[in-house]
């Protein structure tokens, strides 16, 4: 099952040479699900931009922002598709709630990107 969990999002660092992460606020279901693959669609990026898509599960304390662990990780990343080269065990999820993380391969000035992800749930 492909589910959209973030369409033309934007994200920029704060200053120059920071890293931003942002929490998504989509929940996805993830019971009767055996693994979860991501799937990225850069629609505008600078140049040398560094893209991670972390990942928290319940049941974990309701904060899932520091349970995240990346599922998905490109360096440089260009315009178009890329999708992870492994599947992630979530057979003890019920829920999924995912971030993207964008920083400079250069941390010498603000960086910004537009995505769109995808997370796609094998079932059992």
């Amino acid at each position: 099952m492909k589910i959209q969990i973030a369409d033309k999002f934007i994200i920029s660092s704060e200053s120059s040479g920071a890293s931003r992460g942002h929490m998504l606020s989509k929940l996805v279901d993830a019971s009767g699900a055996k693994s979860a693959s991501i799937y990225v669609l850069v629609h505008e990026t600078d140049a040398d931009t560094d893209i991670d898509v972390v990942w928290g599960h319940s049941p974990q304390p309701p904060n899932f922002v520091q349970e995240a662990t990346a599922m998905f990780s490109e360096s440089g990343v260009s315009v178009g598709m890329t999708a992870s080269t492994s599947t992630t065990d979530v057979t003890r999820c019920d829920l999924l709630q995912f971030g993207v993380d964008i920083s400079k391969g250069t941390p010498t000035a603000q960086v910004t990107a537009t995505v769109s992800v995808w997370v796609v749930l094998e079932p059992f």
